[in-house]
Order: C-alpha cells, then sequence, then structure tokens
C-alpha cells in the first residue's frame, strides 16, 4: 500500500500532493480512516489515523523530506546555530478564515504546542524563550545548542487565540459533514484531489481488513511522530 502522506500530506512546492502521473486516472476523492473518539485536535491527536489527518487541516513552518531534512512550508526560512534561532514567515501568508499569518500567531503557536498534554511537549522542551521580531519574524533562544532545532518546528501553526477551535492554513477544511473539502488556500497548488471522506474505525486491527473490502482507500500502519500508541 501506497503511504497515505506521500498521496495527500499538504505541499507547498512545484508537484502538488494527490496528483497523478500522466497517463493515468486522476484521483478526485479518497476514503480515508477516523477515530472520532480521539478527535483531530492537532496537538492533542493520539491515535495514527488521526495524526496522519492533521496534516491536512493543518500547515507546519517546516516538513520534513524522506531524507529528514526540513522543508519550507509556512516558514520562508529558519536560521541560526547553536542556541540563538530566527524564524521568518512567508510573506503574504493567509490562514483559512482569511486572516493574514503573523509572528504573533507562532509565538502563540510555540506556546500552545508546548503545553503539558501536547504530542509537541516533549521535542520543543529544550525551548527557553520566544521574542517577536516584527510582524513576520519571531527569535529564539535554546537551553542547550542543537544545529537541528529546524527540524522540530513540524507542529500546526494555529491564528492567535484559537487553540480551543483551531484555524490554520492547511490544505484542506472540515465541512459540517463531516468531508474534507479543498480549502483553496493560495498556499497550495490546485490539482484533482477536492475531497476526502472520513470513515469511522475505532480498532486500529481493522485497517487492513477496511482496505481490503473498500471501505476505506489508504492507511497507514506507521506512527508518522514515530511513537508507539
Amino acid at each position: 500500500d501506497r503511504e497515505l502522506e506521500e498521496v495527500i500530506a499538504p505541499s507547498s512546492g512545484s508537484s502538488s500532493a494527490g496528483s497523478i502521473d500522466e497517463g493515468k486516472t486522476a484521483v478526485t476523492a479518497l476514503k480515508i480512516p477516523d477515530n472520532s473518539l480521539d478527535g483531530l485536535h492537532p496537538y492533542q491527536a493520539r491515535t495514527i489515523v488521526n495524526r496522519y489527518i492533521c496534516p491536512l487541516l493543518y500547515s507546519p513552518l517546516v516538513q520534513l523530506s524522506p531524507a529528514f531534512s526540513p522543508q519550507m512550508v509556512l516558514a520562508e526560512s529558519v536560521s541560526g546555530q547553536g542556541q540563538s534561532w530566527s524564524i521568518r514567515l512567508r510573506e503574504g501568508l493567509c490562514f483559512n478564515d482569511g486572516s493574514p499569518v503573523t509572528a504573533a500567531d507562532v509565538l502563540y503557536s510555540i506556546g500552545q504546542a508546548r503545553q503539558e498534554g501536547s504530542v509537541y511537549a516533549a521535542s520543543l522542551s529544550n525551548i527557553d524563550a520566544v521574542q517577536q521580531a516584527d510582524d513576520r519574524t519571531v527569535n529564539v533562544t535554546l537551553l542547550t545548542p542543537d544545529n537541528l532545532f529546524a527540524n522540530l518546528l513540524t507542529f500546526p501553526i494555529l491564528r492567535q487565540g484559537t487553540a480551543d477551535a483551531p484555524i490554520s492554513a492547511g490544505r484542506f477544511v472540515r465541512r459540517e459533514d463531516g468531508i474534507l473539502s479543498a480549502s483553496g488556500n493560495t498556499l497550495y497548488t490546485p490539482d484533482s484531489l477536492t475531497a476526502i471522506q472520513l470513515v469511522e474505525l475505532h480498532d486500529s486491527k481493522l485497517l487492513n481488513y477496511s482496505l481490503k473490502t473498500g471501505a476505506i482507500d489508504y492507511t497507514c500502519l506507521e506512527d508518522p511522530a514515530g511513537q508507539d500508541i
């Protein structure tokens, strides 16, 4: 099975996720598993299936390549070394509600992602201080030097004050009927995949069976955070 993130993960480059090689049928809709008992909060989702859904709804500063090198998403650049780092946002970014993405949102999101209970809390525990330098720049001071700090900036950026009902700049938005539909956010190159149906599945042991019966189209059996669930 092709891993879900290879098929529908957010992308911000010249080739868009979900695109199909020339001569093949374009994918316009998918069915993927969802555990509603877990929820889709980007910092608190615990199940493997829901952790794979969250990157469709929420965008990070960077995402990691298969070789674990940071690729810029909302960030234009991440520069620094040792204990001192600077995060610069791309110009003209907007959340899916139309409001601009600013350094204040990054500051807020770092604070939320570091809170107890967040799946990102441990990876961000080396942060000592965070300061807003201007509307697009955040400076970070670490407790101890870490020249791979940019690799830790994979947590989603939320609009300031929306942690209880997260607003982000993701490739998809969740409709009232539960369908994920393309957000139209200019951060992402449009492609054929416009709708994703979430199929209720509470037991991870049924993932392979559901795939074979056609109840779902794609699934992943490895935790994207590399943790046991």
